[in-house]
């Protein structure tokens, strides 16, 4: 199955969306009680627009791709991120924790993810939607943020 925005709802048996991240489940558990942590998760993002009336780029919420992936690599998960045209993905400006508006200066979560060495460069190479198998994950997950919103 190619995934885009139009297969996505049909990939998966279910959907959750929580206050971050709209999560799509396929049913599979992640981790029988007691075993390892193994699976493999797909975090979608969004590649960079312009705004549709100022022209300025926006791009993904930082938090809603930083924190999920922190946690899964945390509990041993493999995570795959995607957009739809696949390289170079930028984050919106105010959930950058260095803006200079202070806004999501708290986060030291995506703090850490955009300044580290091993993880930042993983923006610059997102794999394409159209590459991607849905039935070999056990669970996508869509950031959200501005651009996905235009």
């Amino acid at each position: 199955m190619n995934l885009n925005r139009r297969t996505l709802p049909s990939a998966a048996s279910a959907f959750a969306v929580s206050a971050t991240a709209l999560v799509v489940a396929s049913g599979r558990p992640l981790r029988a009680q007691g075993a390892a942590s193994t699976g493999n998760i797909l975090i979608v993002v969004a590649n960079e627009i312009p705004h549709p009336t100022m022209g300025f780029p926006l791009g993904f919420w930082a938090a809603e791709l930083t924190h999920p992936y922190a946690e899964l690599i945390a509990h041993g998960m493999m995570v795959t991120i995607a957009s739809l045209q696949g390289g170079r993905v930028v984050v919106d400006a105010y959930s950058d924790p260095r803006h200079e508006s202070g806004y999501a200066a708290h986060d030291f979560v995506s703090l850490g993810f955009l300044t580290s060495p091993v993880y930042a460069p993983l923006l610059d190479t997102t794999a394409p939607l159209a590459e991607i198998d849905p039935a070999a994950h056990d669970a996508i997950i869509v950031a959200g943020g501005q651009a996905p919103m235009c």
